[in-house]
């Protein structure tokens, strides 16, 4: 091996990542729906149990999650969960689409905040629901976006 001579190397070409937007918008919104149903799920699964823990008889743990929708630490308890399931849509819909990732994320978000209107009932609720769906989706769609600007850069 002569150390004076250069060294010869195959360098590739970095392989670039294709936007998909409706692939994006679509796994986003899985991901939101999923991701939002295991926790809800998994919070109520925690209430029974600590409800259970505490002394309350069956009926009573029944009777709370049938009438989870009137109690506000459970409301706002959802809210999160539903905003954390949206955040992590609206990045995995920026990190797919890789282009224009606020509006597809408006997309997402409009396609989600449909959903407030079809499950809730009263108007604040519904309100309520669409301003932190459209929040979360596009703090998720910002932080996707920051990720996908990082990519660019180390290339």
């Amino acid at each position: 091996m002569d150390v004076y001579k250069a060294p010869t190397a195959q360098v590739a070409v970095p392989h670039e990542i294709k936007s998909r937007p409706i692939r994006g918008v679509i796994l986003g919104a899985l991901a939101d729906l999923l991701l939002s149903t295991v926790l809800f799920v998994g919070f109520t699964l925690a209430v029974g149990a600590y409800m259970a823990s505490q002394g309350a008889s069956e009926n009573q743990i029944a009777q709370f999650l049938m009438t989870i929708d009137q109690d506000n630490d459970a409301i706002v308890a959802s809210y999160l969960i539903g905003g954390a399931g949206s955040a992590v849509g609206g990045f995995i819909c920026a990190r797919n689409a890789r282009v224009n990732e606020y509006r597809y994320g408006c997309i997402l978000a409009s396609l989600l905040s449909m959903l407030s209107v079809a499950f809730e009932s009263e108007p604040a609720l519904i309100v309520t629901g669409i301003l932190m769906t459209w929040i979360a989706v596009l703090t998720g769609s910002h932080w996707g976006r920051q990720r996908n600007l990082q990519d660019v850069q180390a290339v």
